[in-house]
């Protein structure tokens, strides 16, 4: 039986970035977080179908597994610290924050500008702009580092943190917009499935003779 450690290697950051910048439920998740933030932004029927939508994105499994993982680690945590009992339960909101910081995180992880754009152009097929490519290769984590150690910026690197900007509002504006049509569409559908469910086939029950 092959070792478990030489089969399963652990992903490097920029692979964990893609994963959570790729999942759909953390899409969903982060959509949500964006609309009930500024339902000014978005709109007050963004809004409504945001709340609508709420308890079908929390119960799908990967946010699930997600909750029960921050559960395990609570537990853990107390356990280590001597801490006898259970830990509170972990809420809808614990996840939220612990998914938008993932996305957030995300973003400036992924290698390079030409990289973020693939990913953020399967979340928001509309948007038009087109990475140039002078900066596809640039790195806004090391621009940030740059910027940190207030060292001065060149126009390249000014433009590149510019196209990063664009990027990452057209993401959050994809998934906020996915999330408040599901929910606008959550009672028509609900009602229209209703209707149609009158109309199905109905199973024959055939009592046996005696």
């Amino acid at each position: 039986m092959a070792d478990k450690d030489n089969t399963q290697k652990e992903m490097t950051p920029e692979e964990v970035a893609e994963k959570s910048l790729t999942s759909e439920a953390y899409q969903r998740a982060y959509g949500l977080t964006l609309v009930q933030d500024d339902p000014t932004k978005y709109g007050g029927a963004a809004y409504q179908g945001a709340r609508t939508s709420l308890e079908s994105i929390m119960e799908d499994d990967e946010l699930t597994g997600l909750k029960k993982a921050m559960y395990d680690q609570k537990k853990r945590e107390g356990q280590e610290a001597g801490v006898e009992g259970e830990p509170s339960p972990v809420t809808n909101y614990d996840v939220q924050v612990r998914v938008a910081r993932a996305v957030k995180e995300g973003f400036a992880v992924i290698g390079d500008l030409g990289k973020l754009e693939g990913i953020v152009k399967n979340v928001a097929p509309d948007l038009k702009f087109e990475v140039p490519e002078e900066l596809k290769s640039m790195k806004v984590a090391d621009i940030a580092q740059k910027q940190a150690g207030k060292e001065s910026l060149t126009d390249y690197e000014k433009d590149a943190l510019g196209a990063y900007q664009v990027l990452t509002e057209a993401y959050g504006v994809a998934t906020a917009e996915k999330v408040a049509r599901e929910g606008l569409y959550a009672d028509v559908n609900g009602a229209g499935l209703k209707l149609a469910e009158k109309y199905k086939p109905q199973e024959k029950e055939f009592e046996l003779a005696a």
